[in-house]
């Protein structure tokens, strides 16, 4: 597109200057002015003060218009890489690596170019176990005539530390050329040395007690380093504390919907699956019980129909001591019933603002979603709530990582809480605002910057789609059935 900045004006805008503003296309246009300069502006809310934000069409009063619709490709008007770019990247690259035998360092090399031989790029290796860096090396430049293999071996040492182990095999740029600098990544694959396993297999508790108290009102578990408050009427964790600090700002609820991306917004999303949007607000809780398993260990199991279907739900909180809470949803429908696709499967609370550090295991450190991860590197980051979201020129659906083991949201000291996987990794992901924020903004600078943080858990969301953005749907292998049942497994600990 085009790179187009609009003048910037001090005083008012003519009726003229506007339509000619407009005729030009407002798609991708940088407004650096006084907004409320502009004949005939209808002030938005603009709780940053923003004075500089991309417009798009009907920002400018112009009618009929297309929206953002050539506004929303891989790169943004001001040559900011939008977060799909990445999953580009990937895919076009012109290098596979397969695996013979791992155990033995043995992979194939294709040089998938036609005209370049490999020997431009340098190759290197990485080796991470449980998400971190333990070996590392370079095999120098290759060469590999285009459209040809060959079979090499990876010196690394196979008695490495026991865990989840990934080789990671990089080409880079070896020195500054006209459009990359040294060290440039042209091509890389990362291969599984072994099948990821549960970071936790059924945690048993210490010998310190944990008890409970009920009141009308809640179910009061105490263990020796954690308190919970489970809600009788919604089955809701309304208060989860270490030490007499209070770690949640919103309760631990159930979460069926997902705010629609670009491409949605075009597709019927919200009249297909629109029933799940309030799903989780109008759960009819049928019963919430708690029970003493061993003296280290209280169980609190809450069953609840879903207005959708009637669809069966249960979410069971397992309290071990000294400071876990073990987190299980179950989704039952009846497979006689036609159900809409779940637009995601998971649940979500909110933690004060102040813990605004995030760390993660996982695939990173851009966003992704389960039809755009193979371009996000499984290692562990680190980042802040408010870089964890993309700024989309049109407010959406953003900020999600994919096939995470574990992540922590930690204050400037340190402490804070971990969410971990049971069975299978998670996506999840943490915001500076709310879902309905997004819904009712039409740009960034309209979301608020809330004194939480919202955090999403989900055992899978519905895929971003993207084949086109007036109509196609998301590819059914990237959807979430709702007729058939679903789980989410993850334990939360406080980080004292």
């Amino acid at each position: 597109l085009p790179i187009r900045r609009a003048r910037i004006y001090n005083r008012p805008l003519t009726a003229e200057e506007v339509a000619d503003a407009a005729s030009r296309s407002a798609d991708g246009l940088l407004l650096d002015m006084d907004l409320t300069k502009i004949a005939g502006y209808a002030p938005l809310p603009n709780p940053r003060g923003a004075k500089r934000f991309l417009a798009y069409g009907g920002d400018f009063g112009d009618v009929p218009n297309d929206e953002n619709f050539c506004c929303n490709g891989l790169i943004q008007p001001d040559r900011k890489p939008n977060p799909h770019l990445w999953e580009v990247k990937k895919v076009y690259q012109n290098v596979a690596v397969t695996p013979i035998d791992l155990t033995a360092g043995k992979v194939r090399l294709f040089n998938k170019h036609f005209f370049a031989n490999l020997n431009q790029f340098k190759c290197t290796w990485t080796l991470r176990t449980e998400g971190r860096e333990t070996q590392s090396g370079s095999l120098g430049r290759i060469d590999l005539p285009p459209q040809q293999q060959m079979d090499l071996t990876i010196p690394f040492d196979t008695d490495a530390t026991p865990g989840e182990v990934f080789l990671t095999v990089y080409f880079r740029l070896p020195e500054d050329n006209e459009w990359a600098q040294k060290g440039h990544i042209v091509a890389w694959s990362q291969l599984p040395m072994n099948q990821v396993e549960p970071q936790r297999q059924s945690p048993r508790p210490d010998n310190k007690p944990v008890t409970f108290a009920a009141t009308p009102q809640a179910f009061i578990v105490t263990a020796p380093s954690l308190s919970v408050v489970v809600n009788r009427q919604s089955a809701a964790i309304e208060s989860f504390k270490c030490g007499g600090r209070e770690l949640f700002d919103r309760p631990l609820t159930p979460n069926f919907w997902k705010a629609p991306n670009d491409n949605q917004y075009r597709n019927n999303y919200r009249g297909r699956l629109g029933q799940w949007q309030n799903a989780a607000q109008n759960r009819n809780v049928t019963s919430v019980e708690a029970e003493q398993v061993e003296p280290g260990h209280v169980r609190i199991t809450a069953k609840m129909t879903l207005p959708v279907n009637d669809t069966d739900y249960q979410i069971t909180y397992d309290i071990l001591a000294p400071d876990t809470l073990l987190v299980t949803a179950e989704y039952k429908p009846d497979p006689a019933k036609k159900a809409p696709l779940l637009t995601r499967f998971g649940m979500t609370f909110a933690v004060p603002e102040r813990y605004a550090n995030v760390k993660w295991y996982g695939r990173g450190p851009q966003e992704s979603y389960e039809d755009r991860k193979t371009g996000a590197e499984i290692a562990i980051y680190q980042s802040q709530v408010r870089q964890m979201v993309f700024p989309y020129i049109r407010s959406q659906d953003t900020g999600n990582r994919t096939d995470t083991r574990w992540f922590e949201i930690t204050d400037s000291q340190g402490r804070g809480l971990t969410v971990a996987m049971l069975d299978q990794p998670f996506s999840f992901s943490a915001w500076p605002y709310t879902i309905t924020d997004v819904e009712s903004a039409a740009h960034d600078y309209e979301l608020p910057y809330r004194d939480f943080t919202t955090v999403f858990i989900d055992s899978k969301l519905h895929g971003v789609g993207g084949d086109n953005s007036w109509g196609a749907r998301t590819h059914p292998q990237y959807t979430i059935p709702g007729d058939k049942p679903q789980i989410l497994k993850f334990l939360i600990q406080p980080i004292p």
